[in-house]
């Protein structure tokens, strides 16, 4: 039961930085404790676990503005982070993991600027039927990780140029840009600043679990070289390698592999879909496989029966 709420705004607008206190804020996570962590970057793309960089990201529009780029511990697509950008992070233990519970402390923040929110699928926030709040998860032990973006004042332009998204991503959603799909805040209610909304988060937060909120505290040094590091950004690499990709109802996949001997070797998996273990079942499931008959027995979730299905057809 969550009897203690810990609330912390971090001062640092570097990617590296604050996603590895998100990581450290889950390793060190209590189990009668729910943490509200706000944080936000300057220009800097931020990918999914399983994607590719290569893929998903204009790189030489980012190197010419001087513009970052990021990996997340979880699953989904790529996103565009600025200053005009707040992100949150919930951590809290499985067994008070609530979805909608924390999704209404989002949807009552906004209330106080008188602004309805609108919950699409699992991972999305809209107004006036366009995003405005795109999350993504994490289970790690016994503790929930779940976070997400909230654009106040996003330059969607710059979202524009930095961002490949999938054509049939897009069409999937029957719009024709990525944005013609999103919307700021501000741009409904120039009231909400990041100031605003941070405070409104904190309030809305401590009003939903009724308990006792101190700030979180930082006991260790933060070692930021994992996010940092070319191996974790550009870990996933696909030279030399066939490419076969396909988009499902549940996101898209892409298998980049090498065929020696008629098996299927060096797997590499890159996926939008929310469920961070999918690329790393389905590389260890197809690794070694005779590519005339692929089989995903044992996985059980339907998207593998998708993915079987597709690979024999």
């Amino acid at each position: 039961m969550i009897n203690k709420l810990s609330f912390f705004q971090s001062v640092s607008f570097s990617p590296y930085y604050n996603l590895a206190l998100e990581e450290y804020f889950l390793n060190v996570a209590n189990e009668d404790e729910a943490l509200l962590y706000l944080w936000q970057n300057e220009d800097t793309v931020v990918i999914g676990r399983n994607q590719s960089a290569h893929r998903e990201v204009n790189e030489n529009a980012l190197k010419k503005d001087g513009a970052l780029l990021a990996r997340r511990t979880t699953g989904g697509g790529a996103v565009f982070h600025d200053l005009g950008n707040l992100n949150f992070t919930f951590i809290l233990p499985k067994k008070d993991f609530s979805l909608q519970r924390q999704n209404n402390i989002i949807i009552n923040a906004l209330k106080q600027f008188n602004l309805q929110v609108e919950v699409s699928g699992r991972n999305d926030l809209l107004l006036d039927s366009r995003k405005f709040s795109g999350h993504a998860y994490l289970y790690q032990k016994d503790f929930c990780l779940h976070h997400g973006t909230l654009m106040v004042n996003t330059d969607l332009d710059k979202m524009k140029r930095y961002l490949r998204p999938n054509k049939d991503k897009l069409k999937s959603h029957y719009v024709d840009s990525v944005e013609s799909r999103v919307i700021n805040i501000n741009d409904l209610n120039s009231d909400v600043t990041i100031e605003s909304l941070s405070l409104a988060l904190k309030n809305s937060f401590r009003e939903e679990f009724g308990c006792p909120m101190y700030k979180k505290e930082i006991s260790n040094e933060l070692d930021i070289s994992k996010f940092a590091s070319e191996q974790w950004i550009y870990e996933l690499g696909n030279k030399g390698k066939k490419e076969i990709e396909k988009r499902f109802d549940w996101g898209g996949l892409t298998l980049c592999y090498k065929e020696e001997e008629g098996k299927m070797k060096d797997v590499d998996v890159y996926t939008d879909a929310l469920d961070y273990t999918l690329a790393l079942n389905l590389k260890q499931a197809l690794e070694g496989q005779d590519l005339d008959k692929l089989s995903l027995l044992g996985l059980e979730d339907p998207y593998y029966d998708d993915v079987e299905e597709w690979l024999n057809g």
